[in-house]
């Protein structure tokens, strides 16, 4: 007699219903010729994560901040939006945002960009123009970001501003007529960071400025020029090509900071004017080589060093003051190798100037 057969459960396989799944889709917005802020609003606030809102070529005008949630996808196709004063846009990752956000092919004018604790960010291929304020302004942090690309122009503060970006590029970008280039305030938390290839020219104080504590911050590639004058409170010319005046922030040092394959150039320097620096530097184990210093004071500083720093292969040329100083009592670099003084650009051995990143 055979063996009784054992009966097997059985379970249906499981499909998502289409009820439930949220159809990605895009959104086309056209100017109006008037004040379009309801129409852009409304569009980001039906929208949802994964989305397009595609801005047909035209020019908008708001009256307001654009509230915009992150996780979507913002197409330009070379629209320009006009503020009127005040914060433009703001891309905010609590907005019923998640995912990857991109922004870009927009002339964003009279107004400031903010990005506020948005994780996966590009922001590309913009021009930011007559902003009284900061071009883009980082708000709390991002992660996973990229500001790539894009043009700011007479901008009365800083081209990109803000605070703690974590595996964030600032790069390609070009700054013409801003007070800064950039200015990052790390503080403890900014990890695996780089600002590069960027053309900074006719800046008013610095090219560009980090502070505090990050971890991990590459710089390099940068072109820096052509500054306008800045007078400080001693009645001197006061610039400083890179800032990198890094330190220690709620127990955290900074550390694994390297500057590297910048040029920094001084036209547009008074000569004599003492509180002129190429490039500065602080941190844990800094290192500073490979980069081109041109008519400054000072080549290169070394601010709250700890441990040990740096500075090799370097190219000083027409410097009135000293190549490497030791700022607020420092240490001078643990290698000092292969560092060259010139009197002139492209003379007697001298590099020329390189061209600037595209």
């Amino acid at each position: 007699m055979p063996p009784a057969k054992t009966l097997r459960s059985y379970r249906a396989p499981l499909f998502e219903s289409l009820e439930s799944r949220q159809l990605m889709s895009v959104v086309t917005l056209n100017a109006t010729g008037g004040n379009d802020t309801t129409n852009i609003q409304n569009a980001a606030k039906n929208s949802h994560v994964g989305d397009t809102i595609a801005f047909n070529k035209g020019n908008y005008h708001v009256s307001g901040t654009l509230l915009l949630p992150a996780g979507r996808t913002y197409v330009g196709n070379g629209s320009s939006i006009q503020g009127s004063g005040g914060n433009l846009l703001r891309i905010d990752g609590t907005l019923a945002g998640g995912g990857q956000t991109d922004f870009g092919g927009f002339t964003l004018s009279s107004g400031v960009s903010m990005i506020d604790r948005v994780d996966g960010i590009k922001f590309h291929n913009n021009t930011i123009q007559n902003v009284s304020g900061n071009g883009i302004m980082i708000a709390n942090w991002i992660n996973h970001g990229s500001i790539s690309n894009n043009s700011f122009t007479n901008i009365s503060g800083t081209g990109v501003y803000g605070y703690c970006p974590n595996n964030t590029s600032i790069d390609h970008n070009k700054f013409d007529y801003a007070y800064e280039g950039v200015h990052i305030l790390y503080y403890s938390h900014g990890a695996n960071n780089a600002v590069s290839y960027n053309k900074v020219t006719h800046a008013t104080r610095h090219g560009i400025e980090l502070q505090s504590s990050p971890q991990g911050l590459i710089i390099e590639g940068n072109w820096i020029d052509n500054w306008l004058p800045h007078v400080d409170a001693s009645g001197t010319d006061s610039h400083i090509g890179i800032s990198c005046a890094t330190g220690i922030d709620k127990g955290v040092t900074s550390k694994n900071i390297f500057a590297r394959n910048n040029y920094v150039g001084g036209n547009g320097i008074a000569r004599g004017a003492w509180a002129t620096l190429g490039i500065e530097i602080g941190g844990q184990l800094p290192q500073v080589y490979n980069n081109i210093i041109y008519n400054f004071n000072t080549g290169v500083t070394s601010g709250s060093i700890t441990g040990a720093w740096y500075c090799h292969d370097n190219k000083f040329v027409g410097l009135f003051g000293t190549p490497i100083f030791k700022e607020g009592g420092g240490m001078a670099p643990a290698d000092n190798l292969n560092n060259q003084r010139f009197s002139a650009m492209g003379v007697g051995g001298a590099p020329a100037v390189p061209a600037p990143p595209v």
